[in-house]
């Protein structure tokens, strides 16, 4: 049974589906559609473009021209400035438009370049090698335009990765917390039902030497209990509220305990039998730590539920603060497996040590309210 309710688990678990046919990936040249705006830089390319234009102007037309061309250039770049700022920020277009619209812009800019140095050309042949010059700034316009397109590629891929591995921390933190649970429930069956069922039969077995019929039933019975308790899987279940108050009922005197849980965070337990029971663990855990190592006097307890759909759990307590060195035990296990992630440190500006951490709430919970 055991094996049975980990496997339904885990069947419950988000799986990526491979694609049946992997394609190795293709170069392309910008997103199949994209924001127009934010592909034009004439900040990033006003080095290379100045400098192209004055080189190239220099082979053609001499030194003189080239030192125009400078003045010209940035004329251009005036011109690549104003059209940027007329362009509205949300306009999308498609990669063909947005790669034609590119060139007519570099085309546009490189006007007020091209026609005064053309002044400086002695026949057609300069007049003709001159295109270069609007070769460039086209070239600048679409090149730098294509170097964030493939920034933005990059970013989009990374930011996906880092989705899907932060899904997948939180699927393994999840069944781990699963198992964790399906563990101390089987515990409870195990040392409880099981053993007092076990034990009852081996003394009724004990009792004498010739056993009558009734006290054979009675074993049977004893038997069947044990039986019936390993066969089906055991659900535990936590009365959070009530296990809280008991938790600062038990401590008082000694520690004072509060708790702080907001609105979203109580819907989230009551619906999460897996995430009350982990709360009332790490809590306990929590104040029992903080009052035996930290003599610890007051402890606030406080949890919500976040935007990534995780509780976030908060214990601070006014114990001596931690040593440089903190052995692992048990409770580090435990937190290991019932949260995502979890820290120990001091606060220096409460004058406090802070438990954080985040637990992972079941599919049936993430996303409901």
């Amino acid at each position: 049974p055991l094996s049975e309710s980990l496997s339904k688990v885990a069947k419950t678990l988000t799986v990526a589906q491979a694609p049946k046919d992997p394609k190795k990936p293709q170069a392309r040249m910008f997103q199949n559609s994209f924001l127009l705006k934010p592909l034009i830089r004439p900040g990033s390319m006003f080095l290379l473009f100045m400098a192209g234009n004055w080189f190239l102007t220099f082979v053609i037309l001499g030194l003189e021209a080239a030192v125009w061309s400078l003045l010209y250039s940035l004329a251009s770049l005036i011109v690549i400035i104003v059209v940027k700022a007329l362009i509205p920020a949300a306009f999308k277009v498609k990669r063909g438009v947005g790669i034609g619209l590119l060139l007519l812009i570099g085309f546009a800019a490189a006007n007020p370049t091209y026609w005064p140095l053309k002044e400086f050309s002695h026949n057609l042949e300069q007049d003709l090698l001159l295109l270069l010059v609007v070769l460039n700034v086209m070239f600048c316009v679409v090149g730098f335009a294509y170097s964030r397109s493939f920034e933005i590629d990059r970013l989009e891929a990374v930011t996906q990765m880092q989705r899907d591995n932060d899904s997948l921390a939180r699927e393994v933190a999840l069944f781990e917390q699963q198992m964790w649970i399906a563990r101390r429930n089987w515990s409870f069956v195990v040392h409880g039902t099981v053993q007092a069922a076990l034990t009852a039969a081996i003394t009724r077995l004990s009792s004498g030497d010739q056993l009558e019929q009734y006290q054979i039933d009675m074993v049977m019975q004893d038997l069947n209990r044990a039986k019936e308790a390993l066969s089906k899987t055991p659900e535990i279940d936590v009365d959070l509220p009530k296990a809280l108050q008991n938790l600062a009922s038990t401590w008082d005197g000694i520690c004072q305990v509060k708790f702080q849980i907001t609105e979203r965070a109580t819907r989230a337990l009551q619906r999460d039998s897996g995430a009350r029971m982990c709360i009332n663990e790490i809590c306990k855990e929590a104040v029992s730590n903080a009052v035996r190592h930290g003599e610890a006097k007051n402890v606030l307890v406080e949890m919500d539920r976040d935007a990534n759909e995780l509780l976030v759990l908060k214990v601070s307590n006014n114990g001596r603060l931690l040593d440089s060195k903190i052995r692992r035990g048990i409770g580090s296990s435990m937190l290991d497996e019932l949260t995502l992630n979890w820290s120990l440190t001091n606060n220096r500006a409460t004058a406090r040590v802070d438990l954080d951490a985040e637990l992972p709430l079941s599919v049936l919970t993430a996303g409901k309210f």
